[in-house]
């Protein structure tokens, strides 16, 4: 029957097909493992996991081998920024999220009217790109830390106007 079928879990294989290696196991809490996607120096593998309903699906990190998996939230769809540093999810929650690798939640793209079923950041990490269920497509800039974002091109200076508003010489 449909239970004996067997559940998708994450594998690794040689170029060559050979050396096949299973790097996750199922279990009753996530029996369902996809969508894995390497980051940029090959070295981590980003998967999501769920029950059999999207809606319980969560990312985990692990090392190429398949050691040191880590729970790192809710989402699906994972995509590895250019510098692998932190993983863009989807989500059925019609949110998208940028996580650091260790697990801390960077940023939260919301508003979206559905599921957000695909995501990705542009070359340079600046943007990313989310795909929704009811067909549209929405471009973000990424959050960054405060002390990049004071010596970016991303804040205009003060006017004239707004130095005499707010009493600065």
């Amino acid at each position: 029957g449909p239970s004996d079928q067997p559940k998708p879990v994450v594998f690794a294989i040689n170029a060559d097909g050979t050396d096949l290696k299973q790097l996750t196991q199922s279990s009753p809490k996530f029996v369902w493992h996809g969508s894995p996607e390497f980051s940029p120096d090959g070295q981590q593998i980003a998967y999501d996991a769920w029950t059999g309903n999207a809606g319980s699906s969560r990312i985990f990190i692990m090392n190429s081998d398949g050691s040191d998996q880590t729970d790192l939230g809710p989402g699906i769809i994972p995509a590895f920024s250019p510098d692998g540093k932190s993983i863009l999810t989807g989500a059925r929650d019609n949110t998208a999220r940028c996580w650091a690798i260790n697990g801390e939640l960077i940023q939260e793209f919301k508003g979206y009217v559905g599921s957000v079923n695909g995501v990705a950041f542009s070359p340079n990490g600046k943007f990313v790109l989310a795909g929704v269920s009811d067909n549209t497509a929405r471009l973000w800039k990424t959050a960054m830390p405060i002390s990049d974002f004071l010596y970016s091109d991303q804040i205009d200076p003060l006017t004239d106007e707004q130095k005499k508003k707010f009493g600065i010489e």
